[in-house]
């Protein structure tokens, strides 16, 4: 049966097929401007995620890629300080052997060792200098303590007693020097018995004058004393401990008498790697932290029964308190080891596990990181400011041979001339040297790893940018021929359009 077909049906019909034709070449359009063919997740829904997904993945290896060249910014700049090329301190360090060698030859006399012992502070001062190298502002050798030098020129004594071997001498006591010199400083002591009560005589220039040094005793705590030489004091930890008078008519340090030498070191005010750490607030007994602790731990006592301890700890500076018991006064578990109470504790007593957390890392993969920072006390030694066990005087950095105190008894070996300590120095200064070389193998191997990450992150990236490239980019070859078969057809339905829309039958009679 034949249907009639209306005016109003042909316009409908054709309004949907214009419609439909310039949709198609429309999107078509859309594909040839951004050049994907995913522009909306409804394009793709099954791909869309992925290439979300693989979007992320190109932005966090773009994001490794530059935490590796800032890296590599950090151990280059390790590499030219304690690498072998000139001005590193390996090549400050071979200087310094051969003064030591010249130094402790019989062939120089003491004008020779003067002249030796200003190079030789000179290079001191230049290890210094090397050890508070900055890269982006931040001084790489101090730990996370980047705004800050991490060393400073200080000094410390070295004590030699021909009666060092007995209990009493002062050779067993420890010494804190503060003041200033630019030269070694010689005490000697001109009369015998405790240090306290006993005389002192110092030179500042090698021993060519002396003047007398004045003591005060239980200074500036009780059972110490105080020996000041001019613009420095010696502070002696025991006041009590015996000296003896050198003989003057023989001026020679071997099995002669009490010598005390003020000379250059330099004190570390960098971080340290330790998990003993431990601040105690209104507590009479006092805290060991034993075990790897990667954030500050609070403890508090809550109370104390029968030799049983209820405490609790916090991980997130007190906001939340896990309740626990340590029977019998035994070591208090703590998240990552164990907190020793020395003394009597009391309730509302608090400890606080500080673990100095020295290393600086970046993220250089999904699961990988590499500390990119030397720590100076590793490399340089010194002594270390920071007060432990009570002591507030600087001690000597443990560990390996101290860069800087061999160094700083080299100077005064030099400024004394003491052609003996010379050669002592020599060897030290080879042990000092090892560690040296060792640190330089170790920024060597983190700057091969970090490239070969780099090599890898750059391959991964050809391949997740290809693999993109599949999901969402457009084939230009078969959308300019869809593009040009769509703008024929949409011009065919404009153009029939046009035709059938004319006849009618008024137009036909």
């Amino acid at each position: 049966m034949a249907i009639r077909v209306t005016q109003g049906m042909m316009y409908d019909s054709f309004t949907s097929q214009m419609n439909g034709s310039l949709s198609g070449l429309m999107e078509s359009n859309l594909q040839a401007s951004s050049q994907k063919k995913v522009n909306r997740p409804s394009d793709d829904p099954f791909n869309s995620g992925r290439i979300l997904s693989t979007r992320a993945t190109l932005a966090n290896i773009s994001l490794y890629r530059e935490n590796i060249n800032q890296a590599m910014g950090w151990l280059s700049t390790a590499d030219g300080i304690v690498g072998s090329g000139s001005g590193s301190v390996q090549t400050v360090l071979s200087r310094l052997q051969e003064l030591a060698e010249q130094g402790a030859s019989e062939s120089y006399d003491s004008k020779n060792r003067e002249q030796i012992a200003y190079e030789i502070r000179q290079m001191f001062e230049q290890l210094i200098t090397l050890a508070n190298t900055k890269f982006d502002g931040r001084h790489i050798f101090a730990g996370q303590k980047t705004d800050q030098p991490p060393y400073k020129m200080g000094l410390a004594a070295d004590c030699y007693d021909e009666n060092a071997d007995t209990a009493t001498s002062i050779a067993n006591a420890s010494f804190h020097v503060e003041g200033s010199s630019s030269s070694t400083v010689i005490i000697q002591a001109t009369s015998s018995g405790p240090a306290g009560s006993a005389t002192y005589r110092y030179s500042d220039n090698g021993g060519k004058s002396w003047q007398n040094a004045t003591v005060t005793d239980n200074k500036p705590k009780t059972g110490e004393c105080l020996i000041q030489a001019g613009g420095i004091s010696v502070t002696v930890s025991d006041s009590s401990a015996t000296v003896t008078a050198v003989d003057q008519t023989n001026n020679s340090r071997s099995d002669n008498g009490t010598w005390l030498y003020a000379r250059p070191t330099a004190i570390y005010q960098g971080d340290e790697k330790s998990n003993k750490v431990v601040a105690s607030y209104g507590a009479t007994a006092s805290g060991e932290a034993e075990g790897y602790f990667t954030r500050n731990v609070s403890v508090r006592v809550d109370s104390v029964a029968s030799g049983k301890v209820q405490y609790s700890y916090s991980v997130d500076n007190g906001s939340n308190w896990v309740q626990a018991e340590s029977p019998d006064g035994s070591p208090l578990a703590v998240p990552g080891g164990y907190l020793t109470l020395n003394g009597t504790p009391k309730a509302g007593d608090q400890f606080q596990i500080q673990p100095h957390m020295a290393d600086i890392s970046y993220q250089i993969s999904e699961n990988d990181s590499i500390t990119v920072n030397l720590i100076g006390s590793d490399i340089f030694g010194g002594l270390y400011n920071y007060p432990q066990d009570g002591n507030d005087n600087p001690v000597t950095v443990p560990g390996q041979a101290n860069l800087f105190e061999v160094v700083g008894k080299l100077v005064a070996a030099a400024e004394s001339n003491s052609p003996d300590d010379m050669g002592k120095a020599v060897a030290d200064l080879k042990a000092v040297m090892q560690v040296v070389m060792t640190r330089a193998a170790e920024v060597g191997g983190r700057e091969n790893r970090l490239e070969i990450t780099y090599s890898a992150l750059t391959i991964r990236t050809y391949s997740e940018e290809d693999n993109l490239s599949q999901m969402e980019d457009v084939d230009l070859t078969e959308l300019m021929t869809r593009l040009s078969q769509q703008q024929v057809a949409y011009n065919s339905v404009l153009k029939s359009s046009s035709m059938i829309m004319q006849m009618s039958l008024v137009n036909f009679l």
